[in-house]
């Protein structure tokens, strides 16, 4: 079962930046992914 889209190293590449400019103008981490299309879990693991 497929699990999403494939991405291109370029495009990774691209997305990383988006969210590095994101987070240096001050916004969260939560709105730099929903910015580049990504998500953030709600929980992270505490192991």
């Amino acid at each position: 079962m497929p699990r999403g889209n494939k991405h291109t190293a370029e495009q990774i590449i691209g997305k990383l930046r988006e969210a590095k400019i994101a987070l240096s103008e001050g916004r969260t981490q939560q709105e730099a992914a929903k910015q580049i299309g990504g998500h953030l879990p709600d929980v992270w693991p505490l192991a």
